[in-house]
């Protein structure tokens, strides 16, 4: 995941990562229990609120703040999931009392409608209390559609139709592993499987890859690996236990599929390789083949904004062999990202070397490339 880098810019909506959990916390605390409840719908005390943020899953949802006086005064939530195959999203909207009055709610949710829009959210809601009035005022002048049931209140705000073109199909595996799958209207199609890295999860490839992929004709298909989005919590012993996740999916194919690996997704693919036919494979920022030395994976943590991510690159690094190059036996294209700070170009250019290809440089990406600028021209490597 890109790190969006802190601006004290004052009443600017700003896009938050796991690096301002602190601030989040700290705005959230500072609500008094009237604010709480009507940000909440119930009087959260502040044990559920700790766990609230640190519950928040940064690749599937959407979270802006505004910053007043080197403090987070303005908190927007986007929590996005799914609702029968399309993303749908619920807002969450607070503002700190002494920063009231200048317009920062609409602001923020202003912004969280725009990257909706971007992402192919279909709906986003805002539930609250009908006593709420500044949030039915600002429902309102969204011109939202809005449904009350006793004291509670619903506003419906439309972003995007719901094409069937675009429904994506998710489902859990008897293994417990969370997949998204898209189909193209032709049958006969050539799979390509999506690995994420640490700290990700399936849905880093639902708004950007799965659709683009299945429009070119492929049946695309992402998991999420053990421990990550929805898919089952247990023990992993190294990263011989991912590649058994990627098997679990890959089995029940008819045909050879096409496999990608992004960051540690990538070393989990060169394993997988080495024990899997496939038709061809593509790395993207991957933890190359013979790991992350010392000096690397410390740069590589600092760069990555959730700890639960740092956590599981340095287990996999501590647990696991080195990938065997010479037991690949198909072509492997090399993609980077030119202002990646967690795999930067030099470490991709080591893979490359050793799969004999040079390598694909995005120039305005950072290590999410399947989330940034760059992202359809690394899809269509793929």
């Amino acid at each position: 995941m890109d790190v969006i880098a802190f601006s004290s810019q004052e009443g600017t909506a700003l896009r938050l990562t796991e690096l301002d959990t602190p601030a989040i916390l700290d705005h959230l605390l500072a609500l008094d229990a009237e604010d709480r409840f009507l940000r909440f719908s119930y009087q959260a005390d502040d044990v559920a609120l700790a766990a609230y943020v640190h519950g928040i899953n940064y690749n599937r949802d959407v979270v802006y703040g505004i910053w007043h006086e080197g403090l987070l005064a303005g908190l927007c939530h986007l929590t996005v999931f799914d609702d029968a195959g399309h993303p749908a999203a619920e807002i969450g909207i607070s503002v700190s009392r002494s920063a009231r009055g200048q317009g920062w709610s609409s602001r923020m949710l202003a912004a969280a409608i725009a990257e909706a829009r971007k992402r192919g959210i279909t709906q986003v809601s805002i539930l609250f209390i009908r006593r709420n009035l500044r949030m039915m005022a600002l429902a309102h002048r969204f011109c939202a559609r809005i449904e009350t049931d006793g004291d509670e209140a619903v506003a419906f705000l439309p972003v995007n139709e719901r094409e069937l073109a675009r429904r994506i199909e998710r489902y859990l595996l008897p293994s417990g592993i969370e997949v998204f799958e898209k189909r193209p209207v032709q049958s006969g199609a050539v799979p390509v499987v999506l690995v994420h890295g640490a700290g990700g999860d399936a849905w880093q490839w639902r708004q950007t890859f799965l659709p683009f992929l299945a429009q070119q004709g492929y049946h695309a298909i992402a998991l999420s690996l053990t421990n990550h989005g929805g898919s089952r919590r247990e023990s992993v012993g190294s990263v011989i236990d991912y590649v058994e996740d990627v098997e679990a999916v890959t089995r029940g194919l008819t045909m050879e599929p096409v496999i990608v690996g992004h960051s540690m997704g990538g070393f989990v693919v060169q394993h997988w390789l080495a024990r899997n036919p496939a038709r061809r494979a593509v790395l993207m920022g991957a933890v190359p083949f013979d790991k992350l030395d010392v000096d690397e994976l410390r740069a590589a943590q600092d760069n990555l904004a959730s700890p639960f991510a740092r956590t599981v690159l340095a287990e996999a690094m501590a647990n696991s062999p080195e990938a065997r190059v010479e037991n690949v036996k198909v072509p492997v294209t090399v993609i980077g990202g030119a202002r990646d700070k967690v795999i930067p170009p030099a470490i991709v250019g080591r893979t490359a070397r050793a799969y004999g290809r040079p390598a694909l440089m995005l120039p305005n990406s950072g290590h999410a490339m399947m989330l940034g600028r760059d992202w359809q021209m690394a899809a269509e490597a793929v």
